[in-house]
């Protein structure tokens, strides 16, 4: 790794926390719908079974078809964002250019089209179906929390009243997050595995879903943006200030920093941009051409390495193995 002096670090921009966060709410409010009516499946005569029975069909109904909405809407309203500040930071520069005019009034419409459209993950699933990976997950992470339990009530009731014991987590089972004691029920137990897996982890991958989607349209509106105006040369690797401290680091957003690949530590083409991991908070931001270059209408930027799209898949590959 090479020293952190040569790193850089730019704090996401406010009002895109802010857009993202909202998205985390809108998320949220679903979930707890969701868990209601599975609440009133498990009460009827057919309780658990019944529950198994009617779980995809409420998951759709009341949660994943919010949850691309939601996904998306904060994706555009990131593009957006992103966009209007590129093309306030361009006036700025150059004032006299009215490089911001040359932006296409289509172009966040474009990239939240291709993005949407475009497969996912090595299982190439898309935002739209119904069922992403980690759902399928979730639901036999919650039934198996719910017979475990029913499991454990059952030999909490077949043993003598003097040998059930004071109610503490199952040492074998480690995933329950409560202790069983022979006043629950079956509803107890549906209530506290929607709690524990269906609301706490839907949401959870949900939000990852609200946040890498914005980060993904946020810089492929930045790019679409910047080939419009044409006063942006290259892309900078900027960790966020939280990054250092992460569980997660260092990682790959680390080497991103300070690789060389053609450009200077640190720096990238848009002919091809690295990849973030999930959760990531890091950013890519402009190089700006001079203002000299930006107004001599030969001017080029600069010329790519011949091998530069092998040596940015490389760094990844590399990064991935680790």
């Amino acid at each position: 790794m090479i020293e952190a002096a040569r790193r850089r670090y730019a704090r996401p921009d406010p009002e895109l926390l802010a857009t993202i966060e909202a998205g985390f709410q809108q998320v949220r409010t679903p979930l707890e719908h969701l868990k209601t009516a599975c609440l009133e499946i498990a009460r009827r005569p057919g309780g658990v079974p019944a529950l198994r029975r009617y779980y995809d069909q409420l998951w759709m109904q009341l949660f994943s078809h919010h949850r691309y909405e939601t996904v998306v809407m904060t994706g555009r309203r990131a593009a957006q964002l992103r966009v209007a500040r590129l093309a306030a930071a361009a006036t700025q520069r150059y004032p006299d250019l009215h490089v911001a005019a040359r932006i296409r009034p289509s172009v966040v419409g474009q990239v939240v089209d291709a993005a949407v459209a475009r497969p996912l993950g090595k299982l190439g699933w898309k935002l739209s179906d119904p069922f992403w990976p980690r759902d399928a997950w979730i639901k036999q992470t919650f039934f198996a929390q719910v017979e475990r339990g029913r499991r454990k009530l059952r030999d909490i009731h077949a043993a003598a009243p003097s040998k059930r014991a004071t109610p503490t987590i199952d040492p074998r089972h480690r995933k329950f997050s409560y202790p069983i004691d022979a006043s629950m029920s079956d509803l107890d137990l549906v209530e506290r595995a929607l709690d524990d897996i269906v609301v706490a982890r839907g949401a959870y991958y949900a939000e990852v879903g609200v946040r890498d989607f914005s980060r993904i349209l946020d810089q492929a509106a930045a790019v679409a943006a910047a080939q419009d105006m044409r006063v942006i040369e290259l892309w900078c690797w900027l960790l966020s200030p939280e990054h250092d401290s992460a569980d997660s680091s260092p990682d790959i957003c680390d080497d991103l920093a300070v690789a060389d690949v053609g450009f200077g530590p640190g720096i990238y083409s848009d002919d091809l941009l690295p990849d973030s991991h999930p959760n990531c908070w890091c950013s890519m931001e402009p190089v700006w051409s001079s203002p000299g270059a930006a107004e001599d209408p030969s001017y080029s930027p600069p010329a790519v390495p011949a091998d530069y799209e092998d040596r940015v898949r490389s760094l990844m590959s590399a990064a991935q193995e680790h």
